[in-house]
């Protein structure tokens, strides 16, 4: 990936005592995922998957699935999994967007 290919402004939010809070702005690679029987029965039931790929740092490195991600235009994606890449530099977050997480 090159850094070219961060074009979406999103935020790492996790669980605050009443409400989510903003964590770790960063620029993002946005990438929906479509043909494989669990994504499409997913859009079935209005939910699309996506993976979020940002650069590997001190703050992204710390995210966990219990936070979410919220874009630009208020899309709330729930981090399902975490994945780094080989070589460290990048992380891939594969979300999806079946609403937000509630606070407890």
């Amino acid at each position: 990936m090159q850094s070219g290919d961060l074009k979406s402004r999103i935020t790492f939010q996790r669980k605050g005592d009443t409400r989510w809070e903003n964590v770790a702005p960063r620029w993002a690679r946005i990438v929906y995922l479509r043909g494989d029987e669990t994504v499409i029965a997913g859009r079935l039931t209005g939910r699309n998957t996506a993976v979020i790929s940002v650069r590997a740092d001190r703050d992204t490195k710390t995210v966990h699935t219990a936070w979410r991600i919220k874009d630009r235009n208020g899309v709330t994606f729930n981090i399902r999994s975490i994945i780094p890449s080989g070589d460290g530099a990048w992380i891939d977050f594969t979300c999806e967007t079946d609403g937000p997480t509630r606070c407890a």
